[in-house]
């Protein structure tokens, strides 16, 4: 499955798929890319609400790395309190286009799971309710 030809290179070029799965394979990457939209930004306090699971500091370094990539725009409004908005670039835009395969795919593998769990427990109650 694996090609190495994919990442034959000199010192002076360095393997494009090993550059972007450093970046996709941080846990919160994909979901941030995936709620952002080009043309619409979103408050720090906006992505946290939803992604209440992770902490601020894990949110903050994320962001920084997409910053730091080029993928999303800080935008630092002087105002009081302070307003910082995030939003996609065209390159966070393609990215979040690759990936929509495998958050489908995702999907989809979620929901047959939950489908699934739902008839074992159906199952489950069925045959219990013969046995008494």
């Amino acid at each position: 499955m694996y090609d190495e030809t994919l990442c034959n290179h000199s010192d002076e070029s360095p393997c494009a798929v090993r550059g972007v799965l450093e970046i996709v394979s941080k846990k919160w990457v994909i979901c941030i890319t995936n709620l952002l939209e080009r043309g619409k930004s979103l408050r720090y306090s906006e992505i946290k609400s939803f992604l209440s699971d992770i902490s601020p500091k894990t949110l903050s370094d994320t962001l920084k790395v997409l910053e730091r990539e080029r993928l999303i725009t800080r935008t630092v409004y002087p105002e009081t309190p302070p307003r910082v908005e995030y939003l996609l670039t065209q390159d966070g835009e393609e990215l979040k286009q690759a990936l929509e395969p495998l958050v489908n795919w995702t999907r989809k593998r979620e929901k047959f799971q939950l489908e699934e769990a739902g008839r074992k427990t159906k199952n489950f109650l069925i045959q219990k309710s013969d046995v008494e």
